[in-house]
């Protein structure tokens, strides 16, 4: 499933272009009395992720995430794992039994179709450059290339032997470079058409600057990502982080990157928000959505975008050590760029 770029796009910009700021007007009203005693750290220290505790002491909490990240960022929460089951609809025990399908290859070349739209106004966006990479290749060349036409469609012809999943840039005048990795769409099939994509226009991230009071720090990257079920149900109840080791196979707790600020969607305004600020349950986003910000850029290293949570009531009376991990998705983050992610349940490239 291709994650949901018109919203992580919207939210990512919206935090693009400017520095993280603790004192900035969104955490106004906020500001957290220190004591100094160990309460007040909001960080257990065998652990080292921060404590829910689910009222006034969770400030610092925040005022921190905004301007150190990592494991600041990193709150428990206090619910097992749901599934969404729709609108209206109460939630449902989610579906993790797709755990770690075969790879696809391509057996011949395989045709993808689409068309690339602007994010704000959906026109189609003419003359982008749409590439296609394997998996996390993106840094090279591309496998395939094609421009947009005059209605906004692309078609890219995918060599035969190419092993998922795929990885995709849009390109295109005056827009933010927009990839999105762990496309573990089909490449068995005998074409694919409706592979649609989004484009950004740097005026339009302009005019999406206040959110949160966050400037976002020149080079530095910027990962969202979708948590899902084996039934392509958003997530209720996860935590999100951008490790530098991965935890597949050990569950090892994870290797916080420095400064990177995780923030999760709001399911009023679809925006994303900082706790304080946050109308959904237990700091977790009830559409599976969430946004990592501030993340050093780096040519050469592997970061580990990862889900987290409690698979049972009983895990969550013990803390950390109950968490489980549900899906981990080793990323290049490139400087100035967006990187979004389809987070299945335990699926790697």
């Amino acid at each position: 499933m291709i994650v949901r770029n018109t919203a992580l796009v919207l939210a990512a910009l919206s935090l693009a272009a400017c520095s993280s700021d603790p004192a900035a007007p969104a955490d106004a009203g906020t500001t957290p009395t220190d004591t100094g005693a160990a309460a007040d750290t909001g960080v257990a220290a065998d652990t080292g992720v921060a404590t829910d505790t689910g009222g006034a002491a969770d400030v610092p909490v925040v005022l921190r995430c905004n301007s150190t990240g990592a494991a600041a960022c990193f709150e428990l929460p206090t619910v097992p794992v749901m599934a969404n089951a729709g609108a209206g609809m109460p939630p449902v025990a989610p579906d993790f039994n797709c755990d770690l399908p075969a790879t696809t290859t391509s057996t011949a070349a395989l045709t993808i179709a689409g068309r690339v739209d602007d994010f704000q106004t959906d026109a189609p966006v003419i003359n982008a450059t749409v590439d296609v990479f394997r998996g996390l290749d993106y840094l090279g060349a591309p496998i395939a290339t094609a421009m947009t036409n005059a209605t906004g469609n692309y078609t890219v012809t995918i060599p035969s032997g190419t092993m998922g999943p795929l990885a995709w840039r849009v390109r295109a005048s005056e827009t933010l470079d927009t990839y999105l990795v762990n496309d573990t769409v089909d490449l068995t099939r005998a074409g694919i058409t409706g592979s649609n994509r989004n484009s950004v226009t740097t005026t339009t991230a302009g005019l999406l600057t206040a959110l949160l009071g966050q400037s976002r720090r020149a080079g530095t990257g910027i990962v969202a990502g979708e948590a899902t079920d084996c039934q392509r149900r958003d997530l209720i109840g996860v935590i999100a982080t951008i490790s530098s080791t991965s935890s597949r196979n050990t569950n090892a707790r994870p290797s916080f990157v420095p400064d990177a600020q995780v923030y999760y969607f709001s399911a009023a305004s679809g925006l994303p928000t900082s706790r304080n600020a946050a109308t959904m349950t237990n700091v977790s986003s009830s559409n599976g959505l969430y946004i990592a910000i501030q993340i050093p850029a780096s040519t050469t290293a592997t970061y580990y975008a990862q889900t987290w949570g409690f698979r049972a009531q009983a895990d969550v009376a013990m803390g950390a050590a109950g968490l489980s991990l549900l899906s981990e998705v080793p990323v290049k983050v490139l400087p100035d760029v967006l990187v979004t992610v389809n987070h299945e349940p335990l699926r790697a490239p």
